[in-house]
């Protein structure tokens, strides 16, 4: 199967020239250790041009699915962290943002990355043991209308009556049950 040739593909890979360049300027190591891009499979993506231009310069590829910003890997594991490292923090230009991103982004250690895995899995087993709690109090819950319902029966017919009632007043109570309290007051005048 052969891929498209798109006009965006070329536009795309001068995008990926300057970036190449831009990274060259700035993190020259990079390069050399091996760039990772995270894109989705849009057509200028995945286009033959842009394909071969990944493969001449041995850059890897993460693959993101399309239109799935929940999806992404830097919300699991990135944005958490240096949302707590910027807290309490003001900053009064841009700059001194920029300034304070670059010190935490060159701080990072290299095993920072590599727990996203460990991450992604504690955050699994956070959402069983919430389902878990939830399955257990919605079965207390439930224990305990029964036991409710299983009181009611005992006290009488129709579960409407109360401690102490003697079943005259009334009637079945809230199931529409057959008027017995009516026929026991019958029967006790009797």
């Amino acid at each position: 199967m052969s891929k498209r040739i798109t006009p965006f593909a070329s536009r795309y890979c001068s995008t990926l020239d300057r970036l190449k360049e831009a990274i060259r300027r700035k993190r020259p190591g990079l390069l050399r250790r091996g760039v990772v891009l995270q894109h989705d499979n849009a057509t200028p993506h995945s286009a033959n041009l842009t394909q071969q231009w990944l493969q001449r310069y041995g850059w890897e590829i993460l693959l993101h699915p399309a239109h799935s910003p929940g999806l992404a890997p830097s919300d699991f594991h990135l944005f958490g962290p240096l949302k707590r490292h910027l807290g309490g923090m003001a900053f009064e230009t841009e700059d001194d943002l920029i300034s304070e991103l670059r010190n935490w982004f060159d701080n990072l250690d290299v095993d920072f990355f590599r727990e996203e895995e460990e991450v992604e899995e504690e955050e699994k087993r956070r959402r069983r043991r919430r389902r878990r709690r939830k399955r257990r109090s919605q079965r207390t819950r439930r224990n305990r209308k029964k036991k409710k319902r299983r009181g009611r029966k005992k006290r009488g017919v129709g579960g409407g009556g109360r401690r102490g009632d003697d079943g005259g007043g009334g009637g079945g109570g809230r199931r529409g049950g057959k008027a017995v309290g009516a026929s026991n007051a019958c029967l006790s005048a009797a």
